[in-house]
């Protein structure tokens, strides 16, 4: 297929660790998809499946927030276009879906995302540095 598959530095929270599909510095339209989030079972010193995310792209390296309880992201969405999203901890339900632009000008090819106190994102891109703000308090 379109690109290939690899694990992009996964984000620990506790025992928690999510694992997303990687499509390279420039995925194209049709890149692999698939989020997973897998926790540590002490007891049994395995990893055990939370939930599976089979429809959202990330590209980055994953930011996950204690605060929102959300994992952030950026990959492909419909119609090829570069999407943010935030998926919820415990269950992987798109919380909100963010459609930014076809262009190569939001392609995050691994870098990891810095939730602000104002709760603006800032993410490195090709081009330098991209900052999302809400429009909503």
């Amino acid at each position: 297929g379109e690109g290939f598959t690899a694990e992009n530095s996964p984000p620990v929270w506790g025992y928690q660790i999510a694992v997303a599909q990687y499509a390279g510095f420039w995925p194209g339209c049709s890149p692999p998809r698939g989020v997973q989030m897998l926790r540590w079972d002490p007891g049994t010193r395995s990893l055990k499946l939370d939930w599976a995310q089979p429809e959202v792209h990330f590209n980055n390296v994953m930011t996950i927030s204690a605060g929102s309880s959300m994992l952030y992201g950026i990959g492909r969405g419909a119609d090829c276009v570069q999407t943010y999203r935030g998926l919820d901890l415990a269950t992987g339900r798109e919380m909100f879906s963010l459609p930014l632009d076809k262009s190569k000008r939001f392609v995050d090819s691994g870098n990891t995302h810095a939730l602000n106190d104002d709760r603006s994102i800032v993410f490195g891109v090709s081009q330098g540095i991209a900052r999302l703000r809400p429009t909503r308090p």
